[in-house]
């Protein structure tokens, strides 16, 4: 059992925390909203959520750019260097915090307008974006500083600022609606929620890696470096928004906007499971970036380990969603609506392992300086996605939509393992070597296709934990080490 699968199982948990809390928090906290201030209101303060969530497009990766370079430069004993990188970050950051800014200011008379806002809530909305406005070059900003934190590995200094901070974009709200505040002094208390973060991030940012400051002279050359790689990050990151809305506008145009609606259930459910991959590729970035400079035979360990992970936390959702999403279903939408998505579900179930490995390679090649690889891929994706799509909805219908989908990210999970395996023998060595895990899942998950034909829910179920058993138990014997079995066992355990 190495301390890097320590670190990195700690680290992961974290950051799942980090990304956990705020939902749960959000489904207490939006009811609350939609009963106070109405539908119109949750409407605007979506943007404002958006603004906030997407704020590492805003600042053209930069603070992701900066936790690579603060990994490599940790890991090769440069830590003098890392201050004036930070620093320049962080002024780069708040110069387009300024910028984006004011941008919104300009158009924020303007925004309820084409947003199509009632009169009433027109000067409302208007000065609420306005707050806005004011708030970025702090959340960009702030972005920078966690990335630094992040660089270093210290996800548990991370995780006591985001889980809080990021429960506050919608605690805030719901307390504001019962206060009976107004959209702006609403969304004043978040811009202050996100000052208060930067001032523990830029704290915690001492603790992360002394002796250094984020808060020094600015260097440009630096802080053109950084952007120069953060936009091909950035790329990477936009392509996923720009695939998702395209594929739903051509569906709603080939289709209904009924077909779309019934498109976006299944998919929504599903997009749920995103969070683990997600917290894991996170906490890989920096990982990676450290093994590419002083530990690249433990790469080849990292990557089976962190592929056999995702097979055994991800394989029991699948198979329980392919076998039982139609009852499941029926219960929660009705006969009427389940008999319409039931297939599109179990296809996006499929789907989600199949994308969720894709974060691995796509974590490497960041990590290890081919950002530009992966983000050429990405951008030629869009326009063959459009076209594949088109074709298939026409043809299929909602199945078609959902199948285009699958066909999208298993080619792209399979050519970002071609080219992170072409880019690192030990990537290479470490996908063959998961491989019996990845095959036992499909097993699983064809057994649990066959099973979802079987009329009795009793039976089904049945079928479904003795397929779970014996995959599970395959996976464990055969596909993880005993350092990995002691490992999970001492993770269940609770042990450090």
């Amino acid at each position: 059992m190495t301390i890097t699968g320590r670190l990195l199982a700690k680290n992961t948990l974290l950051s799942l925390l980090a990304q956990i809390t705020p939902l749960i928090v959000a489904v207490v906290a939006i009811p609350v909203v939609v009963d106070r201030l109405g539908l119109t209101r949750l409407g605007i303060l979506s943007f404002v959520w958006v603004l906030l969530g997407y704020a590492g497009v805003l600042d053209f990766g930069i603070a992701r750019a900066l936790t690579q370079r603060t990994s490599r430069l940790l890991a090769r004993r440069q830590v003098h260097q890392i201050g004036v990188l930070a620093a320049s970050a962080v002024a780069a950051n708040f110069a387009l915090g300024i910028f984006c800014g004011f941008c919104l200011l300009i158009v924020s008379p303007v925004l309820p307008y084409a947003l199509g806002v009632p009169q009433g809530l027109i000067p409302e909305t208007g000065s609420a974006f306005a707050v806005m406005a004011l708030g970025l070059p702090v959340t960009l900003a702030m972005t920078a500083v966690r990335g630094l934190i992040e660089g270093a590995q210290r996800f548990d200094l991370v995780t006591v600022v985001a889980a809080p901070a990021s429960s506050l974009t919608y605690a805030i709200p719901a307390a504001g609606a019962l206060a009976g505040l107004s959209l702006p002094a609403i969304v004043a208390l978040l811009v202050a929620g996100r000052i208060s973060a930067l001032a523990a991030y830029l704290v915690l940012s001492r603790r992360a890696i002394p002796g250094i400051s984020v808060l020094g002279v600015p260097r440009w050359r630096d802080a053109r470096s950084l952007l120069g790689y953060g936009g091909w990050l950035t790329i990477s990151s936009a392509s996923a928004p720009a695939i998702i809305y395209g594929e739903r506008a051509i569906i709603a145009a080939a289709t209904s906007a009924n077909v779309l609606g019934l498109y976006v259930i299944p998919y929504e459910l599903v997009a749920r499971m995103w969070v683990i991959p997600g917290a894991l590729a996170t906490t890989l970035f920096p990982a990676f970036t450290v093994l590419n400079e002083i530990g690249v035979e433990r790469i080849k360990a990292t990557f089976r380990q962190s592929v056999t992970l995702l097979v055994v936390v991800l394989g029991p959702l699948v198979v329980i969603l392919v076998s039982l999403g139609g009852p499941l279903l029926r219960g929660w939408l009705g006969a009427e609506t389940a008999s319409s998505i039931t297939v599109p579900l179990q296809i996006f179930a499929v789907g989600a392992v199949v994308n969720s490995l894709g974060y691995l390679p796509l974590a490497f090649m960041q990590a290890s300086g081919r950002a530009r690889d992966a983000a050429r891929l990405h951008l030629a994706e869009i326009p063959a996605t459009y076209l594949l799509t088109w074709i298939l909805v026409l043809q299929l219908g909602l199945i078609g939509a959902a199948l285009a989908w699958l066909a999208r990210v298993t080619i792209d999970s399979g050519l970002l393992f071609v080219l992170a395996g072409r880019g690192s023998g030990e990537v290479a060595a470490g996908a063959r070597a998961s491989v019996l895990a990845v095959v036992v899942l499909g097993l699983a998950i064809l057994g649990a296709a066959v099973s979802s034909t079987i009329e009795t829910v009793q039976l089904r179920s049945f079928m479904v934990i003795l397929i779970l058993l014996s995959s599970l138990g395959i996976t464990w014997r055969l596909s993880l080490t005993a350092s990995d079995r002691e490992l999970l066992v001492s993770l269940a355990r609770g042990r450090r």
